[in-house]
């Protein structure tokens, strides 16, 4: 009788853990790349699964050693299927289909390794065939043992994941590409195979969330990139993890009614930083201020609205130090000298609209 209830007792176990189900949010990604329940050392094998309500899926997959397998599938919230991966010991491997909303085929194509390959066939939203691109997976070599990177090339521009290896086979960058511009995180890693920077881009410019980490793999720096400028609160830590800096940085930018850019401005900590920009309404530059820790620090320029130069001032912790020059309209200069602690020194010269001397005097 004992043997009967250990037998059955251990079928319950076996028939628990075969047929476990979470949801995705519930799963960490780790290094490895392999899935876990948070708080786990064990490789989740089991279904993922959601719904919008009771009765209506959200998305449905299954997992081996923490590796999708299989048929992954997402829907919407009137039941129609917008997304069906087929995977291959956690890779995409076979047909991938992708539906708008209203079940209409949005674009459809075969995945090798993760990678697309092969004719895709994409359509609009009208169901009318739009495009057949082209992807080829590339492959660089440092020797024949080797890889050096190996990426996705989309009608011969870069598209989807591109990966990067050292000599050693350790991969040292990863980065995402749409339409041949960078789109999405890019992660640099160092050889113990460490994550010690992301970055986000939109465009080739960096938007978004930025981390840099130490070798230990904790938390060095976090912050975020508005439109390629630094932006809001960026904290620092200590490699124990604890806070040992915030910097607040902001940029302000104003417009004219027509919508054109006037002005931008750059504050570190509630000072002025950095370059500070002013535009005419027709697009041209008008003023380029340039500062550091609130101070005028560097070049000064001011243009005229036809675009010749106007004015240039050197500054160094808000004195005038260095290079002065003045202009006319018609791009002949006008003035130029020479300070040094705010004051003019050597050589100032003046000249006449026509290029002509018109004085000299020396300081």
């Amino acid at each position: 009788m004992n043997i009967f209830k250990t037998l059955i007792l251990t079928l319950l176990v076996i028939n628990t853990s075969a047929f476990s189900q979470e949801k995705l949010q519930n799963l960490e990604l780790k290094n490895d790349s392999l899935y876990y329940l948070k708080g786990s050392t064990v490789p989740y094998s089991g279904k993922v699964e959601d719904y919008w309500k009771p009765g209506v899926l959200k998305y449905q997959g299954i997992l081996k050693n923490g590796k999708f397998e299989k048929t992954y599938s997402e829907w919407n919230e009137i039941k129609i299927k917008t997304k069906e991966v087929q995977y291959k010991n956690g890779l995409k491997n076979g047909l991938y289909s992708e539906w708008y909303d209203y079940g209409q085929l949005k674009q459809q194509g075969k995945y090798k390794n993760d990678r697309r390959t092969g004719e895709w066939i994409e359509w609009d939203v009208y169901g009318k065939h739009q495009r057949n691109p082209k992807y080829e997976t590339v492959t660089e070599w440092y020797d024949k043992k080797h890889k050096k990177l190996e990426g996705t090339l989309k009608n011969g521009k870069k598209e989807d994941l591109w990966v990067y290896f050292n000599e050693n086979g350790n991969i040292i960058k990863k980065e995402f590409y749409h339409n041949g511009k960078k789109n999405g995180k890019t992660m640099y890693f160092n050889n113990n195979g460490c994550k010690i920077k992301e970055e986000n881009y939109t465009e080739n410019i960096l938007n978004g969330t930025y981390t840099e980490y130490y070798p230990s793999c904790t938390k060095k720096i976090t912050g975020f990139y508005k439109e390629g400028k630094k932006d809001s609160v960026w904290v620092e830590f200590n490699n124990k993890g604890e806070v040992i800096n915030k910097t607040t940085y902001k940029t302000i930018t104003h417009l004219y009614p027509s919508g054109i850019k006037q002005q931008e401005a750059f504050y570190v900590n509630g000072k002025k930083e950095g370059k500070w920009t002013w535009w005419f309404e027709n697009g041209q530059e008008k003023f380029q201020e340039s500062y550091k820790q609130g101070q005028p620090n560097g070049e000064w320029i001011s243009w005229y609205e036809n675009g010749e130069k106007k004015e240039l001032t050197t500054y160094t912790n808000g004195i005038k130090n260095g290079k002065y020059q003045k202009f006319y309209p018609n791009g002949q200069l006008e003035k130029t000298g020479h300070y040094v602690n705010g004051k003019l020194d050597g050589i100032f010269t003046e000249y006449y609209p026509n290029g002509q001397k018109k004085q000299e005097i020396s300081y």
